[in-house]
């Protein structure tokens, strides 16, 4: 089995040598039949000798391979007769931008009448063709509602924790007012509130959870040291309404982030971790220990 793909990736490196080969042997003709026709008058030309910043021919006939964006080279000498015809309208200077151009005909081209470059007398005219084609669409109120979402994400980042971001959902920590307000838009909670705000209330006792659930394609805010569990409408759904999914993220943060974790966190989070010693090594150990001894809940 071992053999058959080393010899099956030999041959298709053996194909693309080849196809290589053949493509750069398309474009050095090109420029070999270029060559041909104005080797003989090149000192002659504007910009004696040669074209401005190409005094070599050989290195001007490379810098058209390069730009020109088809396998074959076929502007190549598009690209040439125009250089040398009118140096001062159709400047080497902008010859990547010229490319650039091409690319785009190349990819429009099923929508353009002309199809022939030829009939381009310089490289203005072909950017007047293209010029429309790279106008920016005009986007839908739903493309610009998603947009400026983005933008204000964008600037907001930094005020925000993530937590989980995967299949089931996402779960975050607003850090800052206005972080609070921008993942509690359009919900009723109080710390997305414009007025009398209570972001700072809640923070300071503990972090809060904004948890997106993709399943039911709902919100929610987590507060375990006051019991919530806040909808959208900030009714409090109880601890019981938790996807189950949120739990091990949630409880993996408290454990990195705030190892002096309260009782009612161990508790809350007790009841759904799966590490049986979440409360190992703090001041409640010996407590939890009691209480799960007399079945205390």
């Amino acid at each position: 089995m071992m053999k058959k793909r080393h010899y099956l990736q030999e041959f298709i490196n053996s194909m693309n040598r080849i196809l290589n080969e053949e493509l750069t042997g398309h474009k050095a003709n090109r420029a070999q039949f270029i060559k041909d026709k104005l080797v003989m008058h090149w000192p002659e030309l504007p910009g004696n000798p040669g074209l401005p910043g190409y005094p070599d021919i050989d290195k001007w006939l490379e810098k058209l391979a390069e730009v020109d964006p088809s396998l074959k080279g076929i502007y190549m000498p598009w690209m040439a007769k125009l250089a040398v015809k009118d140096p001062v309208k159709n400047k080497m200077e902008d010859i990547d931008r010229v490319g650039t151009d091409l690319q785009a005909f190349e990819t429009y081209k099923s929508r353009i009448a002309n199809k022939d470059i030829n009939q381009y007398k310089s490289f203005d005219d072909l950017y007047d063709v293209i010029a429309p084609f790279l106008v920016p669409k005009e986007k839908t109120p739903e493309e610009k509602a998603k947009a400026a979402e983005a933008a204000k994400l964008a600037a907001i980042k930094d005020q925000i924790d993530m937590v989980y971001n995967g299949p089931e959902g996402w779960i975050r920590i607003p850090k800052t007012v206005e972080a609070a307000c921008f993942l509690g838009q359009n919900t009723r909670w109080c710390t997305a509130s414009k007025g009398n705000n209570m972001f700072s209330h809640y923070n300071k006792s503990d972090v809060m959870f904004v948890v997106y659930d993709k399943a039911s394609k709902k919100r929610f805010q987590m507060h375990i040291d006051s019991g919530q569990f806040a909808d959208e409408a900030d009714r409090n759904q109880q601890f019981k309404s938790v996807p189950e999914w949120a739990w091990d993220p949630i409880i993996k943060w408290y454990k990195a982030n705030n190892p002096n974790l309260s009782i009612k966190h161990l508790m809350t989070l007790g009841a759904h971790a799966k590490d049986e010693n979440l409360a190992a090594g703090t001041v409640h150990a010996d407590l939890l220990d009691l209480m799960k001894m007399y079945d205390v809940k």
